[in-house]
């Protein structure tokens, strides 16, 4: 499994809840997309990721997208911008 960001305290945080979660460790490659080459071997692995990062990630893989903002707290800011910017 793969942890893909460019924010370095994204992959830090995902890796920590993943191992706490009971995943081993040792199965877990971070992958920081500011780095060259850091999606190879991607398209054949399951990947967490960051809501912009996922765009950029080669077809082939499965990606999760982990939210640090609740879907609640979308929600509430969507409803907020439709009504006070519309």
């Amino acid at each position: 499994m793969a942890i893909a960001s460019r924010w370095p305290e994204f992959l830090e945080r995902a890796r920590t809840l993943l191992i706490a979660a009971g995943l081993d460790p040792n199965a877990l490659s971070l992958r920081d997309a500011r780095e060259r080459g850091w999606q190879k071997g991607l398209s054949k692995t399951f990947t967490i990721t960051d809501a912009v990062t996922v765009s950029l990630l080669p077809a082939g893989g499965e990606a999760r997208v982990f939210r640090i903002i609740s879907d609640a707290s979308i929600a509430e800011l969507r409803n907020y911008v439709e009504h006070f910017f519309k």
